[in-house]
């Protein structure tokens, strides 16, 4: 059951209360994609007798006392929401919403069956716990994919520290291995993955971003690669772009390449502007 516009739709019915209760009371749904604000989501998920499988949600209706929605259990938890459905969930995609991935070493609470999450929007980068991740969904073995990160909260420092804390938490547990991770080169890095992904998405690379890039690469040891690169900050970043033991490992089949320069008069070193023109 798709509804893009679910509050359209409902007011379109004249706000019929049926239209809600029929909803909840099917017991054979499988997808359920709420694709914006409405204000019933809540007692949708809260109350439906389908084992739902998929999960495509734009939270926002719900009040929260925080801009960003937190993904772990808290007064501004999705997890609140999802409770119901957590043993049958396999795939939860979050849109229009920004997130949060506190850590929470308290947490016992499980999606057993979740292989894949994907984010919208992600906030505070220096706060997350890979740890916190593999217990939520320790059955993770497809998509971890955060499309955007803001950028106002997220710290170089502080995403180093979650880097260092995240591999370490790792050694002691960790998933298997992951089909598709999507999402920033900073975002990526402070995650601190030590298991081999085989689609890896990283946008944002940059001349100050390349170094995290390796620490990447060496660890997840894709079959796929997509770079999204920024000539924003200079035309140095395409230099020695992959280290020679990337470049060679024959389990890279794949590798695709875009290159963004669109803000390149931000640039102060001249060649690296004349660089850029000629690329033009």
């Amino acid at each position: 059951l798709v509804l893009p516009h679910p509050d359209e739709t409902y007011r379109g019915l004249g706000c019929d209360g049926r239209f809600l209760t029929t909803i909840i009371r099917l017991a054979t749904l499988r997808e359920l994609a709420l694709e914006e604000k409405w204000t019933p989501i809540s007692e949708i998920l809260r109350n439906t007798s389908s084992p739902l499988k998929n999960l495509r949600i734009h939270p926002g209706s719900i009040t929260t006392r925080s801009a960003a929605w937190s993904l772990f259990p808290g007064d501004d938890s999705l997890f609140s929401l999802l409770q119901h459905i957590a043993p049958t969930l396999e795939t939860l995609e979050v849109v229009k919403q920004t997130v949060s991935l506190p850590h929470s070493p308290s947490n016992n609470l499980v999606f057993p069956a979740m292989r894949s999450v994907k984010i919208d929007v992600l906030t505070q980068m220096g706060s997350i716990r890979t740890e916190s991740l593999v217990q939520l969904f320790p059955a993770l073995d497809d998509t971890l994919a955060f499309y955007r990160l803001d950028l106002i909260s997220s710290n170089v420092e502080k995403g180093r520290e979650a880097h260092e804390i995240n591999r370490e938490s790792q050694l002691r547990r960790t998933w298997k291995s992951l089909d598709r991770v999507v999402g920033d080169v900073r975002l990526i890095y402070a995650l601190g993955l030590v298991c081999p992904v085989r689609h890896l998405m990283i946008d944002g690379v940059s001349r100050h971003t390349k170094r995290q890039l390796d620490d990447i690469l060496l660890n997840a040891h894709p079959t796929h690669l997509k770079l999204t690169v920024d000539l924003s900050r200079g035309i140095g970043v395409l230099d020695d772009l992959l280290l020679p033991q990337v470049a060679s490992d024959s389990r890279l089949t794949h590798f695709v390449l875009f290159l963004s320069c669109a803000k390149y008069f931000t640039i102060a070193e001249e060649d690296d502007i004349a660089a850029i023109q000629m690329l033009e």
